[in-house]
């Protein structure tokens, strides 16, 4: 949504961050949970800092009709990224990162 030259496929499975554990175990007794990995229609995960689920964005463009996480969380994802292999695009994250503004935002270097 915010403009970074990664694949996206229209049925690939979305990550949700969430304030807390009380709101992954609300989400899991409200949906249930997936029987595999493989399964999973979306995975819900504690933020990693609060701020994370905090400082949502509103974006008229997106598409998902979802909140986003701040560009700088989703920067400091795609770093984490850069180091992973293996499939759906792991490890592109430092290549991504390298040549990504986010749209409507100014980068700073």
């Amino acid at each position: 949504m915010y403009g970074a030259s990664a694949a996206f496929r229209a049925d690939q499975r979305l990550d949700f961050f969430v304030p807390d554990q009380t709101v992954v175990r609300r989400a899991v007794t409200l949906l249930g949970a997936a029987e595999t990995a493989a399964t999973a229609q979306a995975s819900v995960r504690v933020a990693p800092v609060p701020a994370v689920a905090q400082l949502r964005i509103e974006l008229d463009t997106n598409t998902l009709e979802r909140p986003l996480a701040h560009p700088v969380f989703v920067a400091l994802d795609l770093a984490q990224d850069a180091g992973r292999g293996g499939g759906r695009g792991r490890g592109r994250g430092r290549e991504i990162l390298g040549t990504w503004t986010p749209d409507g935002w100014i980068r700073v270097r």
